[in-house]
């Protein structure tokens, strides 16, 4: 099934704030960022570009990335929220409507049994996930 096919009339998520999503399994180990990313990330906390790249991030696959604390990304709180809400990565703004997430057999036995927000809340419009496919993760993204 293509994607615009899968996405045609939505799909429900909302978000349920578990964390699940931050933290390391099945390989997904890796929070890409962009440039924007690194500068709006520096910028909520106060740092250079340079500081917040010596301190919160790595080199993985040619592309910085957020560094780990132990199974868990580095700006998800004991309590299970994200640090840096509002600065958040592309990555974490788009989840779970990648790609590679959006046809039948994914969304159902591999994103749904982790997510608790799949299925949640209003239907998100297939317009705003054809959005969310169509941010470059090495250009700018929209606010």
């Amino acid at each position: 099934m293509a994607i615009r096919d899968f996405i045609a009339k939505g799909l429900r998520f909302e978000c349920t704030a578990c964390g699940k999503c931050c933290t390391n399994h099945d390989g997904h180990d890796f929070v890409f960022l962009t440039e924007q990313d690194i500068s709006k990330a520096a910028e909520k906390l106060e740092l250079t570009r340079t500081e917040f790249n010596k301190k919160y991030t790595r080199r993985a696959r040619d592309q910085r990335v957020l560094k780990d604390r132990g199974d868990r990304c580095i700006f998800l709180s004991p309590e299970g929220l994200c640090e840096i809400y509002d600065a958040r990565p592309l990555q974490c703004r788009t989840f779970p409507f990648w790609p590679e997430n959006l046809n039948p057999k994914t969304w159902n036995e591999a994103i749904a049994p982790d997510c608790p927000g799949v299925g949640q809340g209003r239907r998100v419009p297939r317009e705003r996930i054809e959005e969310y496919l169509t941010w470059d993760m090495r250009k700018r993204y929209p606010e």
